[in-house]
């Protein structure tokens, strides 16, 4: 029930006073000593009218991603805070990445380490959601997310980091700008009070920037590196487990958990992220077969027949460059069906009679527990009456 906290938000709670001290504050649920405001507000309240009965999701804070929403204390930007180990790989890659100037990789707010266990460290970002979270508006709006993702990819290649594990769960959008009056991290088609609807700007009308993150998984070589021998390396279970939710790449095929194998990291992240974007364009969209040779040719079953980042991003710039002049450029994405796809207000209209009609379910569904066991309560007080 909203009205108590889960065992995985107690975590995050006793964690508040490290992020304050580091000029963070976690939302009012999971302060110390909350108390659900709803209770002070008449009898009849509805709690999933406050914001602080939006309890946090246990896909949000798995063991896996280990992450938090926050804002900071100087100027109220939401934030996301992630739990890794220190001196860690992804801890190492954090901090170089939290000096880097370029737009192409992920930002990196703040990095710190907890008095209390030091094997701890948190890395501060902007809060980041899923890539196609607003939903595509045009065609245009998934090239553009297309390119910058390869730009990523091309990025940390040249800087020697290979990420080994991308999937869809890596793919994110800032999407601050579409939303000038900010938008909740839980309930994140809505104003930051929980509540009221959110109507996101289309893409269009502003930049906004996509990252691959989440490099638990990665490994980063010195230069020069030698595609020609390519390294030995562990392939650990988280990578397996993400990629066992979909087709595997043909040299990881038959690998087990704690084997060494030889490979090109960074032909596997070609694949990998072709593999992504295909299953977000291409296995939703009608109107976007175009993309297909680009992808075939990125998940080619031989490594050495795929294009490197550089080249796949060159590729992709020189189609997009050709469609400019194209009347479907602007065409709002199709599902395999033909039907056009719901994006902006209508899609948002949709979502928000949904969650309405959820939220009236549950609302039904315990007055009829009250009701129920008013009832038994009743009926066993009969039976004890002489």
């Amino acid at each position: 029930m909203c009205s108590r906290l889960g065992e995985h938000e107690e975590v995050w709670r006793d964690r508040q006073p490290i992020f304050r001290s580091h000029g963070y504050i976690l939302r009012p649920r999971l302060r110390p000593g909350w108390m659900p405001s709803w209770r002070f507000a008449g009898e009849h309240a509805n709690p999933f009218q406050f914001e602080d009965s939006k309890a946090l999701p246990k896909s949000r804070s798995d063991a896996l991603l280990c992450t938090i929403d926050a804002r900071r204390i100087s100027d109220g930007r939401l934030v996301h805070i992630k739990r890794v180990q220190a001196n860690g790989v992804e801890h190492k890659i954090a901090e170089m990445l939290l000096h880097e100037s370029s737009d192409n990789v992920m930002p990196v707010i703040d990095i710190f380490q907890s008095r209390q266990k030091p094997k701890e460290a948190f890395i501060v970002t902007p809060f980041l959601r899923a890539a196609n979270s607003p939903a595509f508006d045009c065609v245009e709006d998934m090239l553009d997310c297309g390119e910058q993702l390869l730009e990523n990819l091309a990025n940390l290649h040249s800087k020697g980091i290979a990420h080994r594990s991308i999937d869809a769960r890596d793919l994110t959008i800032d999407a601050a700008p579409l939303y000038p009056q900010g938008f909740h991290p839980i309930e994140d088609d809505c104003l930051p009070d929980g509540v009221t609807p959110a109507r996101p700007l289309p893409r269009k009308h502003t930049r906004v920037k996509y990252y691959i993150v989440n490099f638990r998984s990665a490994v980063r070589f010195p230069a020069p590196y030698d595609p020609e021998r390519p390294p030995m390396l562990d392939v650990d279970r988280d990578v397996l487990r993400n990629l066992a939710h979909g087709t595997m790449p043909p040299e990881l095929r038959d690998t087990r958990k704690g084997t060494r194998v030889q490979y090109d990291p960074y032909m596997l992240d070609v694949w990998l992220l072709g593999r992504a974007l295909d299953h977000m364009f291409n296995q939703t969209g009608r109107n976007v077969d175009f993309l297909r040779p680009l992808f075939d040719r990125m998940c080619h079953p031989a490594p050495g027949s795929r294009w490197t980042a550089v080249e796949a991003l060159r590729q992709w710039r020189d189609m997009r460059a050709e469609r400019m002049g194209s009347p479907r450029h602007h065409w709002r994405p199709k599902d395999r069906a033909g039907r056009l796809k719901e994006t902006g207000v209508r899609g948002h209209a949709r979502s928000r009679v949904l969650q309405f009609l959820s939220v009236h379910k549950q609302l039904s569904s315990g007055r009829e527990e009250e009701n129920s066991s008013e009832e038994c309560g009743q009926n066993s007080q009969r039976r004890r009456t002489p």
